[in-house]
């Protein structure tokens, strides 16, 4: 579930180098969410549904490995958008 998150979050913060991930728009961005939207819902139906989940032996997680998960996936999310705001500002030098 980590995997997933931080590499959707990665994906958005790499998507523009010249830009914060709040300045990105356009068609990319439409693409965008329909991928994450469609990856939260499939990664949402395999760990919830006992069913899928089984077929695939995962346990659902508890409130607090969500909650790592997301703090991880949050802080890579950050790293990545904190190096490329240190490579803008280089840039202006």
């Amino acid at each position: 579930m980590v995997l997933v998150l931080s590499n959707l979050a990665l994906i958005q913060a790499n998507r523009s180098w010249d830009r914060g991930v709040s300045r990105v728009d356009g068609e990319s961005a439409r693409e965008f969410r329909w991928i994450f939207l469609g990856t939260i819902v499939l990664l949402g139906v395999v760990l919830g549904v006992p069913a899928v989940a089984r077929l695939f032996s995962f346990v659902q997680p508890s409130p607090m490995l969500l909650l790592a998960a997301l703090a991880g996936s949050a802080l890579s999310w950050m790293w990545f958008e904190t190096v490329k705001w240190g490579i803008r500002r280089r840039r202006m030098r």
